[in-house]
């Protein structure tokens, strides 16, 4: 038991006083479990870092699904932060309790509410940084619905670390620290000079971080190289073949990536 206390009010004031953007984020999964209040955005009196308008998130009891914002190794249910003029970006988990992913993976549903209008030219990204990966947002009708976005938790990843930007396009590309902004899907692009007479880059993209190969064979089926064989981030790559000590003749680069593989065809010429 705790004994209670009492307060002067000046934190509930001042976020009844409080002005500026907010949203709140509400995560449901299953049947019952929920977390629902958490809340970030911006306010004229925040400071930058953690002040009296941030609110520590108390640990819920039994199992449960969690979202918190992370400061540290402290987790916040609200963080607002000072609005320098193209935006801010928050670092967030989702958590589950070991009970809940005993059965298997374990959808969790966050809805993105807006409180009041975001900023001119403001926009909304959530990115996985565990995947390297922009989550598809799925925007809903009608005000104040906002948008959804999933992130699965298994008995091997029961927590997904993300991060949350609201601000201009130009600040949520420096804040997404390489990361695209939109979701990708896997995809091998043409090869290029082709053909070509001693070099070709092969560009491709990621949908998130895992294990990709990248191989160039002959038209019997020999592996003559092997450009990329390893984990590698979401987002677009390039590999370069230095095909000088190969014949003239037709060859087929293939990239392989989880169950996705594609094939292209490189001419090269003497």
């Amino acid at each position: 038991t705790v004994p209670p206390s009492s307060a002067d009010g000046s934190r509930g004031s001042a976020h009844a006083e409080a002005t500026g953007y907010r949203l709140r984020l509400r995560a449901e999964a299953g049947s019952g479990y929920r977390d629902t209040q958490n809340l970030l955005g911006f306010d004229e009196a925040a400071a930058p870092g953690r002040d009296d308008l941030d609110l520590a998130e108390p640990p819920p009891p039994g199992e449960h699904i969690r979202l918190s914002f992370l400061d540290g190794e402290t987790r916040l249910g609200h963080s607002l932060q000072p609005d320098g003029g193209a935006g801010a970006a928050w670092e967030a988990e989702v958590a589950a309790t070991p009970g809940l992913l005993r059965d298997g993976p374990l959808a969790v549903r966050v809805a993105l509410v807006e409180m009041a209008p975001p900023p001119e030219g403001y926009g909304r990204w959530v990115l996985d940084l565990a995947r390297t990966a922009a989550l598809p947002l799925d925007e809903a009708d009608g005000p104040g619905s906002g948008a959804t976005f999933e992130v699965v938790l298994t008995p091997q990843a029961p927590t997904r670390r993300l991060r949350v930007i609201i601000g201009t396009e130009a600040f949520a590309a420096q804040a997404a620290g390489g990361i695209p902004l939109v979701p990708l899907d896997d995809a091998l692009l043409p090869a290029y000079p082709n053909p070509t007479r001693r070099t070709a880059s092969v560009p491709y993209q990621l949908a998130e971080r895992g294990p990709v190969t990248l191989a160039v064979y002959d038209l019997l089926g020999r592996r003559i190289a092997l450009l990329v064989d390893g984990e590698q981030d979401g987002g677009r790559h390039e590999a370069r073949w230095d095909a000088s000590a190969a014949a003239s003749g037709v060859y087929v680069y293939r990239l392989q990536v989880g169950d996705f593989s594609a094939t292209g065809k490189l001419l090269i010429l003497r």
